[in-house]
């Protein structure tokens, strides 16, 4: 019996292209030619699509796990992680699941995902650059943050890349013309708020920003602040934090050398943690919902989708202009994304 899968790839197209095409999805942008590739692809293959139907409510969740490729040292500095393990803990209390059992991955070697088959739901968190999931089959495992490969995965995801480039566009706006970037490590690769802000540098000016790291903690930020200002490069324009705690400590590190922010150094940060807004200046940064996506895979883990394409949730997000970077204006009340 043929698949969206054999379909695909008879048209050259992705599953996603397929499913949507197959379920006349008149919102997708493609050329008819296209369009009608895939509907004969199907025909040749006779291929029989599928009614979307929810799956009854999971009753089998005894064993629920974490997976988690952040350094378990930093977790609770993290405000993007950390809030996001809450959400799913907390909505498995509230659910009535089993409290979720922890995994982190130290490195490569150590993990096998085979392993997992003793879990019936396994939510993974930041697993970015790890090649290690192909072939991986489990009927209760969802990506939170990143997915190795939405067309095999369900997953709860930030679109981090529009996210940065909408803060470049802001600062290049601004007239910004000399950046900077401060930010954590990753287990396996390059955070992608580094990546894309590097890209989108590279891209406008042909060159690099300043780049240093830190942990993801306010003295992270201070620290990775006081190696730049201690460097021989020239004093970035403006500086790109990628979490507040870190634009926080980024901007006490300025204070310390003399420098006003957003007059000498403008400053954005990423998250929209509590203490945002009562920070002196004001802390421009970008407004994500961590806690939420945490609780949203668990109710996919309690209500799968029975479909040949994974359900994937981009979560919404919003850059909050406050005073930090130079441009303040009045924000909606405090919440809302």
């Amino acid at each position: 019996m043929a698949t969206m899968k054999d379909v695909a790839e008879l048209a050259r197209v992705s599953i996603a292209i397929v499913s949507r095409v197959l379920n006349d999805d008149r919102s997708l942008s493609i050329p008819d030619s296209t369009r009608k590739r895939v509907i004969e692809a199907a025909n040749q293959l006779n291929y029989q699509v599928k009614k979307r139907r929810q799956k009854s409510v999971l009753k089998s969740l005894k064993k629920v796990a974490i997976v988690d490729f952040h350094p378990e040292d930093q977790e609770r500095d993290d405000p993007y992680f950390w809030p996001m393990v809450q959400g799913i803990e907390l909505e498995c209390q509230e659910q009535g699941l089993p409290h979720p059992s922890k995994i982190y991955v130290k490195s490569a070697d150590e993990f096998d995902p085979l392993e997992l088959s003793q879990y019936d739901g396994v939510l993974v968190i930041g697993a970015e650059e790890w090649s290690g999931w192909e072939g991986v089959r489990h009927p209760g495992l969802i990506f939170l943050d990143h997915c190795p490969n939405p067309d095999e995965y369900p997953s709860v995801v930030l679109n981090f890349a529009a996210a940065v480039r909408q803060v470049f566009s802001h600062f290049w706006k601004l007239g910004y013309r000399e950046f900077g970037y401060i930010g954590g490590l990753r287990l396996f690769g390059m955070d992608e708020r580094e990546a894309t802000f590097r890209a989108c540098v590279k891209s406008a000016l042909g060159s690099e920003p300043a780049v240093a790291h830190g942990d993801w903690s306010t003295s992270g930020g201070y620290e990775a602040m006081r190696a730049l200002l201690e460097s021989d490069i020239a004093l970035p324009r403006a500086i790109f934090a990628a979490s507040d705690p870190m634009a926080i400590g980024a901007i006490r590190a300025l204070a310390e050398a003399g420098k006003k922010v957003p007059e000498d150094v403008a400053v954005v940060g990423f998250d929209d943690i509590e203490v945002a807004p009562y920070v002196n200046p004001a802390l421009t940064t970008v407004r994500v919902q961590p806690e939420l996506m945490g609780r949203i895979g668990v109710r996919m883990l309690l209500h799968p989708y029975d479909d040949e394409v994974p359900l994937q949730v981009v979560m919404p997000y919003r850059l909050v202009v406050r005073e930090s970077c130079g441009a303040y204006e009045s924000v909606p009340a405090l919440g809302g994304v």
